[in-house]
């Protein structure tokens, strides 16, 4: 697992889903201007 920083810098909510092998799934609603630092496997894929 790695550590990882997405920072919302639109004027909008966004939700950041990272899903991962082995069922790995985490999902956030990220809000305007709002850091998130999140672990997640490296190989998974990361929707905003």
């Amino acid at each position: 697992m790695g550590d990882h920083h997405y920072r919302n810098d639109c004027g909008q909510m966004v939700i950041l889903r990272c899903i991962g092998l082995n069922a790995f799934f985490q999902e956030k609603i990220v809000f305007p201007l709002e850091d998130w630092l999140f672990d997640c496997p490296s190989e998974s894929r990361v929707d905003i």
